[in-house]
């Protein structure tokens, strides 16, 4: 097969490097075992492909002066940090930063700390568990972005004032925090002095197998843990894996010891013993405050209001389940006043101690429109009004129950339009961040579903993104598919393999384009200018059939569910040989599955929505994918 193009790259086999080819009119013959074309360098942000909403879009481009790190500097950063001055942004180059036993202190405030490319899974901090902290925040308004931490000892980020003063305004924004020692997140008062305004946005935080084994002290661990703190936001991320065989971990989000007005809201919580958490237990050192926020409670008040509304929470790993504490509750309230607990989902594979709780004599709650598989408890005097949830919630109301996919389908009659009405402001959208109502009435749990119409996000960092679309657009006019980027990207192009050409649709001459449609069997490459997360809005797809020719073919994806490469492959089995993914979110962007090959030697597993792939047929055949 030949690929004719004028400024696409070839990555090497088994990512020896990218190599540019100037091919001017000519052709490069893609023999067996090379690897498909891309055109140019891509990256990823790293953020869950359809999971993270619309909200996670990219800080600001920094506006004061900038200071760029290299990882050969890493012995310098600590020092580098110090010497800031207020306004200061430090940019880290890509690499992997092995701190080793080093720390990050801030203590200058308004200092900001992220990637220079934007993708936080290029920018790793290490600290092989040497680190105790490997980031201490003490002072307002300073900024961690776009980057990975891994392998602290203690806490990866820890935030706690100096002794003399309040601060506020941390934020921790598309941060990917791996296999924490103990807590991923964790803010302490100290010398009676508060952390409050603060938020959590767009990160992963996740402990894995590997890491669970670095876990102490009872499984003292967890993701994200809050004491005393006053107006804090904790939205849009993805946290998983807070267990241990025997001891108890910490909620994947948890506030107490006197916190105030919290807002927790479309998270998406993944296999955590326990997943969010208002206040604990009896406990008589928190703080108060002067104007006595709940006045009908006595003694020691875990958390004064708050707001938990859109959360997806699920729990179905096996292992999880046989651990000492299995999966104790999805929202658990203790000695918690005035908490507004609306439209989330909790749905477990089996059964959990419960699926939300109310404990103790000082909790006050409103539990409204939620959708959960198992049981709503009052326990030990806990006290909340129940309006319109629905308990029992099975796995065909789901996309892919199984998987953690907590999305409703059309027929999850149980779950449509059973929601109570609500009055402005409470919560007027859904975990996707589409608007509530969309239907006769409003759905219960986290999702809102609408017939015919749904949203998928999509983000996509500077540079060229392989990508494609797991819904079917009302239009599919290239310029209108891509209109939440408008004025991002600079140009669009596919690979016809029948036609052996390369379609390309630039958004400065739409009337030039020889790309003139995208729906979901469209695999694509788009040249982002700055990175954006496209927004795209269709009907659900149902059967999608992509016809192959001899030789390669570049493939959509359209499907919500992440499947492994021959599973997802099945309708053409034993008609292809190579198939090629591209992820510049990992050290090899290039990831290859060889059907000859033995397992181990494969770097491709699975087939993930939101991406495209390249695909070698060894004769014509028509590869269908279903929804």
């Amino acid at each position: 097969m030949i690929v004719r193009n004028v400024w696409h790259r070839v990555a090497l086999a088994m990512g020896v490097g990218l190599v540019m080819l100037c091919l001017a009119g000519g052709g490069l013959t893609a023999e067996e075992g090379d690897t498909p074309v891309s055109p140019g360098d891509a990256n990823r942000a790293g953020l869950p492909r359809g999971a993270s909403p619309g909200a996670c879009q990219p800080l600001p481009p920094p506006t004061g002066h900038t200071i760029e790190v290299y990882p050969s500097q890493v012995g310098q950063l600590r020092q580098i940090i110090q010497n800031a001055t207020s306004g200061d942004t430090i940019l880290l180059h890509d690499g992997t930063y092995a701190l080793n036993g080093e720390y990050l202190w801030f203590a200058t405030p308004n200092v900001t700390l992220r990637s220079y490319s934007g993708n936080r899974e290029a920018v790793v901090l290490d600290g092989n568990y040497a680190t105790t902290d490997v980031v201490t925040i003490r002072a307002s308004n300073v900024t961690i972005a776009d980057v990975t931490i891994q392998h602290c000892y203690n806490h990866p980020i820890h935030i706690y004032p100096p002794e003399s003063a309040d601060i506020s305004g941390p934020l921790i924004h598309n941060v990917h925090i791996i296999d924490p020692g103990e807590q991923g997140i964790k803010v302490n008062p100290y010398n009676g002095h508060w952390v409050d305004a603060g938020t959590v946005a767009c990160c992963t935080i996740e402990l894995t197998d590997a890491g669970r084994g670095h876990i102490r002290n009872n499984c003292y661990t967890g993701g994200i843990d809050v004491h005393s703190g006053r107006d804090w936001v904790v939205r849009d991320n993805t946290i998983s894996g807070f267990w241990c065989a025997s001891g108890l971990s910490e909620h994947a989000i948890h506030f107490w010891r006197g916190c105030r007005d919290t807002l927790i809201e479309r998270n998406t919580l993944l296999d955590n013993v326990r997943g969010i958490g208002l206040g604990l237990g009896s406990d008589d050192g928190g703080r108060t405050y002067a104007d006595d926020p709940c006045p009908g409670a006595t003694g020691y008040v875990g958390q004064y209001g708050g707001v938990i509304r859109n959360n997806l929470i699920f729990q179905g790993r096996a292992e999880m389940h046989a651990s000492e504490y299995g999966f104790d509750c999805g929202v658990c309230l203790a000695q918690a006043c005035d908490i507004d607990v609306v439209h989330n989902t909790v749905f477990s594979t089996l059964t959990p101690f419960n699926s939300i709780e109310w404990r103790f004599r000082n909790t006050s709650a409103q539990v409204v429109n939620n959708l959960v598989s198992h049981d709503l408890m009052p326990r030990d005097a806990g006290g909340a009004t129940e309006v319109s949830n629905v308990e029992g919630a099975t796995a065909n109301l789901f996309v892919d129950a199984a998987g953690g996919d907590l999305h409703l389908v059309e027929t999850a009659s149980a779950a449509l339009s059973k929601g109570a009405w609500l009055s402005a402001g409470r919560c007027d959208d859904d975990v996707d961040g589409q608007p509530r109502p969309m239907g006769a009435g409003r759905d219960v749990g986290g999702d809102e579903y609408f017939e015919g119409s749904h949203v998928v996000n999509i983000p996509l960092v500077m540079g060229w993104n392989l990508t494609s679309l797991a819904v079917v657009p009302d239009d599919t006019d290239p310029g209108v598919v891509l209109a939440s980027i408008a004025g991002d990207y600079d140009l669009v192009t596919t690979y016809d393999a029948a036609g052996d050409t390369w379609l390309t649709y630039d958004p400065a001459s739409p009337g030039a384009a020889t790309l003139s449609a995208i729906d979901q069997a469209t695999p694509f490459w788009i040249h982002m200018l700055r990175a954006a997360t496209l927004s795209a809005f269709g009907g659900v797809p149902g059967t999608t059939d992509q016809p192959l020719v001899v030789g390669w073919n570049l493939v959509a994806y359209p499907t919500s569910a992440s499947r492994g490469v021959e599973t997802a492959l099945a309708s053409i089995s034993g008609h292809y040989g190579l198939v090629w993914g591209h992820d510049a979110a990992l050290s090899t962007p290039w990831r290859v599955h060889d059907v000859a090959a033995p397992e181990w030697a494969n770097t491709l597993a699975a087939l993930d929505t939101g991406y495209a792939y390249w695909v070698q047929a060894d004769d014509a055949c028509t590869l269908r994918i279903t929804y």
